[in-house]
């Protein structure tokens, strides 16, 4: 039991980084995000923990794990950029849209008009830019 409450934390913890890294790079949207009520754990099970699988076609989910199996010691940490990068892409629909529309969103990326590459590019640019700061 004590390992799976060391679990839950870890990912409390995770969720929290993801949000506070958001907060950084994007504050309008992470506020938006916030009073919206969105739970940022959602996006840490359905985007973290099965790396995007469910919501991508095998082509363009075999692209994210080709970008993330290259990193050698931050596969994590470009997996938050990589996500931040997905909302960016989508930032104009989710900052005008109430809680449900964001879900609906975020719960079909498939249906979204999303520049795989730009997003990749953006990603790695983000993690570049945050190592300088």
């Amino acid at each position: 039991m004590t390992s799976l409450k060391n679990n839950f934390q870890l990912q409390k913890e995770k969720v929290r980084a993801f949000q506070d890294l958001l907060k950084k790079v994007d504050w309008k949207l992470h506020d938006h995000l916030v009073n919206q009520k969105m739970d940022f754990s959602i996006l840490y099970v359905k985007w973290f923990m099965i790396l995007f699988a469910q919501d991508f076609h095998i082509d363009d989910s075999l692209r994210i794990w080709d970008c993330l199996f290259c990193q050698k010691n931050n596969r994590e940490e470009f997996l938050q950029y990589l996500a931040i990068s997905f909302l960016i892409q989508l930032r104009e629909d989710l900052i005008i849209g109430d809680f449900g529309q964001i879900l609906l969103i975020l719960q079909n990326l498939e249906k979204q008009a999303i520049n795989l590459s730009e997003v990749i590019q953006r990603a790695y640019l983000l993690q570049k830019e945050q190592k300088k700061c």
